[in-house]
Formats: structure tokens, C-alpha cells, sequence
């Protein structure tokens, strides 16, 4: 019986190993960071400039330069910050899904490092769009995009911008390609049920009651299996690699 345990007794505290295992066999969340020590190689000028150093450029022109450049390693340096919650999702996702599999013969105890499994997976879908929008917050703050909601409106405003940028034309063939990525749709509209609708993570019964005769439960059963969600997450995740890196190579391309 349930009342037999205390589902917090199986929350998890992982050691080193664990950590190692879960970002060599899982996901490694240093993948998305986004580099700044190259910035400062690439860049001999004394006073920085966005983007191609012109020695016309004025004086207030270089000091509006030189904010802009410090706006932007500030972004960067905030958003790969961020990365820490993300990274315990996910090396919390691989824990508790390992844990699962060690608890096969115990139908009881399955389920509540299930529960605990599936309320991490919820939250490693709402740290990947945040990731996500983190990415398109960097081009909006290096081309002076006035950020809107939704990919398409950003997508958009990016398009014109292409024409003679090659490394942020691949930028934006990498966003298309990634909205067409069956586990990324998947993981947002995880995200999406999980934060502004019905969850869809929670545990469904099936409770019948027969005219009084006698009630049958059925479950736990849940919708998306937790085999399917343990894998839909690491693939939406390394999906984000090619985003992240034609993001990068923009950024090495800048003196900042």
C-alpha cells in the first residue's frame, strides 16, 4: 500500500558519478554555453566596436558602440548562468529514470520515483524555452530587433536582415529547421500544457464504478510513457546544438 512509504524519502541527491554518467550517457548542458573568452582574443582594438571597427566612426558613435558591447556580455553572461537549472533537470531526469529501472519489482515504489521523474521532465521542458527564447534574445539585443512574442514574428524581423549576413542567415535556417523538429514541438507543447493549460504529465486513472456492485481502478497509467519522455527530452536538447552553435559563430565574428 501507498501509505507503506513517504514519496519524499525518495527524492534524489546525486554524487559525482552520477553527475559524470548523466553528461557522458544523457545530456551535456556545457553544449548550449555560449563563449565570451574568444571575444576578447579576437579583438585588439583598445576601444571595442559592434561589429567592424571603422576609425570614421565618431566619438559618441565608439561610446554608444561600447555600451552596446557591454549590454550584450551581460546578456550572455546571465543567460549561461541560467543554464544551472537546466542542468540539474536534466542530470536529475537521468537519476531518477536510472532509479526507476533499479525498482522493477516494486510496483509501489516505481511509481513515486516515477512521480518524482515526471515533475523534473516538466521542468526541464520549461528550462529548454527558456534556453530557447534566451537564444533569440542575444540576436535581438545584437541586430536592435524589438523582440515580440512568437518565433514566426521573430523570424520575421530576422529575414531581412539575412541578406547580406551569411552567419545569421544559417542562424535563421537553423530556428526553421528547429521548428520542424518533432521533439522540440513535442517538449513546447509539454511546456505549453504544463504552464498555461490541463498538465499532461499527471497521473490518469480509470475509475469505473459498476451500479454500486463494485468499483475497478485502473493505472497508473499516463499518457506519454516515461520511455518516450526520457528520450523525446534529450533529443529536443540536442536539437538545440546546431541552433546554439550558428548563434556562436555570429558572436565570434563580432569584436565585442
Amino acid at each position: 500500500m501507498f501509505s507503506d512509504y513517504n514519496l519524499f524519502d525518495y527524492i534524489i541527491t546525486f554524487d559525482s558519478e552520477t553527475r559524470k554518467l548523466a553528461k557522458d550517457q544523457y545530456f551535456n548542458i556545457s553544449f548550449l554555453r555560449l563563449k565570451m573568452d574568444d571575444f576578447k582574443k579576437n579583438n585588439p582594438s583598445k576601444d571595442p566596436v559592434f561589429r567592424f571597427s571603422d576609425p570614421r566612426l565618431k566619438e559618441k558613435q565608439l561610446e554608444q558602440n561600447k555600451k552596446r558591447n557591454s549590454e550584450v556580455r551581460e546578456v550572455i553572461r546571465r543567460i549561461n548562468n541560467q543554464l544551472l537549472t537546466a542542468d540539474l533537470s536534466i542530470m536529475s531526469i537521468y537519476a531518477y529514470f536510472a532509479e526507476m529501472l533499479e525498482h522493477q519489482n516494486s510496483s509501489e515504489e516505481r511509481t513515486l520515483i516515477e512521480i518524482l521523474f515526471r515533475r523534473e521532465c516538466s521542468r526541464a521542458c520549461s528550462e529548454y524555452y527558456s534556453i530557447k527564447e534566451n537564444f533569440k534574445t542575444v540576436i535581438n539585443t545584437l541586430y536592435e530587433i524589438t523582440p515580440k512574442r512568437g518565433d514566426k514574428n521573430f523570424l520575421d524581423k530576422v529575414k531581412p536582415l539575412t541578406t547580406n549576413d551569411n552567419r545569421l542567415e544559417l542562424f535563421h535556417k537553423q530556428s526553421l529547421a528547429l521548428s520542424n523538429n518533432q521533439a522540440y514541438k513535442d517538449v513546447i507543447k509539454i511546456r505549453t500544457a504544463e504552464t498555461h493549460g490541463i498538465p499532461c504529465l499527471d497521473e490518469m486513472t480509470d475509475i469505473m464504478d459498476f451500479d454500486g456492485n463494485g468499483t475497478l481502478v485502473g493505472g497508473p497509467c499516463y499518457v506519454i510513457k516515461s520511455e518516450n519522455l526520457y528520450q523525446m527530452i534529450r533529443a529536443a536538447y540536442q536539437a538545440l546544438i546546431p541552433l546554439k552553435d550558428s548563434l556562436q559563430a555570429i558572436l565570434d565574428n563580432i569584436k565585442i
